[in-house]
């Protein structure tokens, strides 16, 4: 195992998102990559939790829009799980300040709705093969549309000194 993952297997992902036929089409895209399994489907991130801690997934896939505060309930609980899964943030929301606060609440990874599905594809390998630093921050995979997010991006005043 490495960092709390059974390497046997494919990765397992949890996917969250409020759009039926987006959440059906991503699942069916993500499953048909080697290694990648998805093992639920919600449409809302208040199930999240609850499942995370019965399915125990690698990798959480959740959409976020705002308010910010509901986000970091569910993301808060998730990363009180032992071991925790890695969380990604899908969302249509792309501000460097949101992705420093989705980083301040826990988030492994930002990936925009508009990027290509190989990069989410990208983002979960990634997320799930980095190390825990302890905010879940998973570093290493560069690029404009996986953003990982890392110990620099929830520094005192921002990654670009603004807070």
């Amino acid at each position: 195992m490495a960092g709390g993952r059974n390497t046997d297997g494919p990765l397992r992902v949890l996917l969250a998102d409020d759009h039926t036929m987006f959440r059906q089409l991503l699942a069916r895209l993500l499953d048909s990559h080697d290694g990648i399994e998805v093992v639920a489907w919600v449409p809302n991130d208040d199930e999240v939790p609850e499942l995370a801690r019965e399915l125990r997934p690698d990798v959480v896939v959740m959409e976020v829009r705002v308010p910010l505060e509901e986000a970091g309930v569910a993301l808060h609980a998730i990363r009180a799980i032992s071991p925790p899964p890695k969380v990604i943030i899908l969302t249509t929301i792309e501000d460097p300040a949101m992705m420093r606060a989705f980083s301040r609440l826990g988030a492994s990874g930002y990936v925009p709705k508009s990027s290509p599905t190989a990069d989410l594809v990208d983002a979960i390998r990634a997320a799930a093969s980095a190390p825990e630093d302890g905010n879940g921050g998973a570093g290493g995979l560069g690029g404009t549309a996986w953003v990982p997010l890392t110990a620099e991006d929830i520094g005192e005043n921002g990654a670009d000194g603004r807070g």
